[in-house]
C-alpha cells in the first residue's frame, strides 16, 4: 500500500493526462501540451509524480514489489561514473550520497585534463570513493574497463555524470535484479528534463516492467561475469552482443531517474509533462 489514496496516471494518444484516485474513484483530466504552465498541473505533478505517491505495477509472475526491509540487501554495488566535465562534480556526489542503499562504492574515472584536487577534497567528505585519472584520448571502453577492474563488488551500476538518480533508485534496481532471472536491469522508458527550456517529459519509446533487447547505458546494473557478452562501443555506449541470445535484459519502471539534457533535439520523441524548475520528484 503506497498511501491512503493511491493514484494512477495515464497518458493517451492525444497526450492528455488522466489522474484516477482509487479511494474516492474520482478522476482529473489535464492537457499539459496546450497549457504547460497550468498551476494546477504543476502542483499535481510535484505532488503525485513522485514515486512515493504512485503504486508501481510489477508483473507478479516475474518480480515482487520491493519491501521496506529490503533497504539493507547484502548485495554490494560498485557505481562507475566516467567524468568528462568539471561542472558536474556536485551532481555526481549528490547522486551517490543520496542513495539509501548502503552497500555501495563510487568509482570515478576522470580525464587527465581535469584537476583532481577539488575531487579528492570533495571525496573526503563522502565514503568509499575511488578516483582514477586517464588520458583524455582514452575511449569509453578503456575507461569503463578500468573502473570494472577497480570495483570491489561483483554487481556494477553505471551512473551518468549529468543525470538525476533518486534516493531509492539503487534499491529498486537491485530488488528487480534479485527477483527476476535478468542478467541486466535498466530503464528504456524514462523521464527527460530539457534544462534550457525547463521542460519535463517522458520518452515515448521503450518498455516498463518487461524484458527487452535494448540497452540504456546510464541506467544499467549487471554482474561482472556477463560483461564479456557486451559489445563495447568505444565512442558512445555499451550494446548487447547480438550473437548471445541467452542474456536477459529487464527494463524497470520509469521512476527514480531523469536524463538531463541541455539540447532539445530529443524533444520530438517525448511526451511533455510540465514546464517546471524541479524534476527531482520523478
Amino acid at each position: 500500500m503506497v498511501g491512503s489514496n493511491e493514484v494512477k496516471i495515464s497518458i493517451n494518444k492525444s497526450k492528455t493526462i488522466t489522474i484516477k484516485y482509487k479511494r474516492n474513484k474520482k478522476s482529473e483530466i489535464f492537457n499539459p501540451i496546450n497549457n504547460p504552465v497550468n498551476k494546477s498541473l504543476d502542483k499535481l505533478i510535484k505532488k503525485n509524480i513522485a514515486k512515493k505517491n504512485i503504486k508501481r505495477k510489477y508483473n507478479s509472475n516475474i518480480v515482487r514489489e520491493p519491501k521496506q526491509n529490503d533497504t539493507e540487501l547484502p548485495l554490494g554495488v560498485s557505481i562507475i561514473t566516467l567524468v568528462n566535465r568539471q561542472k558536474y562534480i556536485n551532481n555526481i556526489f549528490k547522486n551517490y550520497e543520496r542513495q539509501s542503499y548502503k552497500s555501495k562504492e563510487l568509482i570515478l574515472i576522470i580525464n587527465k585534463n581535469i584537476k583532481t584536487d577539488v575531487w579528492k577534497e570533495r571525496a573526503n567528505s563522502s565514503e568509499n570513493v575511488k578516483i582514477f585519472q586517464v588520458p583524455k584520448e582514452k575511449n569509453l571502453l578503456y575507461r569503463f574497463n578500468l573502473g570494472l577492474k577497480q570495483a570491489k563488488y561483483d554487481t556494477i551500476a553505471r551512473f551518468d555524470d549529468k543525470d538525476f538518480y533518486a534516493s531509492d533508485y539503487l534499491i529498486n534496481s537491485v530488488n528487480v535484479f534479485k527477483n527476476t532471472d535478468a542478467d541486466i536491469v535498466e530503464k528504456t522508458k524514462y523521464y527527460i528534463y530539457f534544462k534550457n527550456r525547463k521542460i519535463l517529459a517522458i520518452k515515448k519509446f521503450g518498455v516498463e516492467n518487461s524484458y527487452t533487447k535494448y540497452l540504456n547505458g546510464p541506467t544499467i546494473l549487471f554482474k561482472k561475469n556477463i560483461y564479456d557478452n557486451l559489445i563495447k562501443n568505444s565512442l558512445t555506449s555499451l550494446e548487447l552482443n547480438k550473437s548471445n541470445t541467452s542474456i536477459k535484459i529487464y527494463s524497470n519502471d520509469r521512476n527514480g531517474y531523469a536524463c538531463v539534457m541541455e539540447e532539445d533535439d530529443l524533444l520530438k520523441d517525448c511526451i511533455v509533462i510540465a514546464k517546471t524548475d524541479d524534476y527531482t520528484g520523478v
